[in-house]
């Protein structure tokens, strides 16, 4: 089951702000679906900014298992496998297209 997630105003408010300042920026989160990345990539498109989904390239990278292993944040292994389920390939079309399913 999936929970309502509120993606963090004060996340979104502080990339926006580094964007005005014309800084490089990176979004390290997981961004599993394209929704999630929905006010960033407005945002970079507002900005001029070009923007680049890099997704892990280790040979484990779709190994439950071995990503609980080897998180540090005591994400559950349930949880894991929920986000490796929901993965999606990301794009700035898919992005601006999509839309919070909350």
């Amino acid at each position: 089951m999936r929970v309502p997630v509120d993606l963090p105003a004060w996340n979104q408010e502080r990339v926006k702000n580094l964007m005005k300042s014309e800084k490089n920026v990176v979004v390290d989160n997981t961004n599993i679906e394209a929704w999630e990345c929905n006010p960033y990539v407005i945002m970079a498109q507002e900005f001029g900014y070009r923007v680049e989904f890099v997704r892990s390239n280790t040979v484990w990278r779709n190994d439950v298992e071995e990503c609980f292993k080897r998180n540090i944040h005591k994400v559950p292994k349930e949880v894991i496998q929920s986000m490796k389920d929901r993965m999606q390939e990301l794009s700035v079309e898919k992005c601006l297209e999509s839309k919070s399913p909350w």
